[in-house]
C-alpha cells in the first residue's frame, strides 16, 4: 500500500528548512560584514603607517595629499573602499589646508561621488568613512569601530 506525505507533514518541513536557513542567512551576513569591517581597519592602518613613515623621512611633515598612485603604489590598495557604492570613486578626499585641528571628516558617511577615504595634511590624520546603516547610533558605532576612535556624534570633527 502506498503512503504519501500528508499536507502537514509537508508544511512542517517547509516551515524547519525555512528556519534552517534564516539561521543560516544570519550567520553568514555577520561574517561578511565582520570580513568587510577587518579589511577597512587593515587598509586604514596599512595607509596610517605609510604616512608616519613618509613624515619620519621628511622632517615630521606629512604628505599634501595621498594620490589614487599612492594608494595603488605606498598603500598596494587597488580594490574600492570595503563599505563603497558603485559609484565610490578611488582615491582620499584631502581636508582643506589650515585646519590642524580637524581630526575627523564633516561628513562621514560614504555618498554618491565621495572618497572612501579622508585625510587631513595638517595633521596627519587618516579615516575611513562608512556607508549609511540607516540608524544614526548604528552609524557612530560602526565608525568609531573602523577608526579606533570614541568620538560622541556624526557631527564631530576635532
Amino acid at each position: 500500500m502506498r503512503r504519501a506525505f500528508t499536507l502537514i507533514e509537508i508544511l512542517v518541513v517547509v516551515v524547519i528548512l525555512g528556519i534552517i536557513s534564516t539561521i543560516v542567512f544570519t550567520v553568514f551576513g555577520d561574517v561578511t560584514g565582520d570580513a568587510r569591517i577587518s579589511a577597512t581597519q587593515s587598509d586604514l592602518k596599512n595607509m596610517k603607517t605609510q604616512v608616519q613613515l613618509v613624515a619620519q623621512e621628511e622632517g615630521g611633515v606629512f604628505p599634501e595629499e595621498i594620490t589614487v598612485d599612492m594608494l595603488q603604489g605606498w598603500f598596494r590598495i587597488a580594490r574600492p573602499h570595503p563599505f563603497s557604492l558603485p559609484s565610490t570613486p578611488l582615491g582620499v578626499e584631502t581636508a582643506p589646508p589650515g585646519d590642524p585641528t580637524a581630526r575627523h571628516p564633516a561628513n562621514k558617511l560614504i555618498t554618491g561621488a565621495a572618497f572612501g577615504w579622508w585625510y587631513n595634511p595638517a595633521n596627519g590624520s587618516l579615516r575611513s568613512r562608512i556607508r549609511d546603516l540607516g540608524d544614526p547610533d548604528a552609524n557612530l558605532e560602526l565608525y568609531n569601530k573602523i577608526n579606533n576612535t570614541a568620538i560622541s556624534n556624526l557631527n564631530q570633527v576635532n
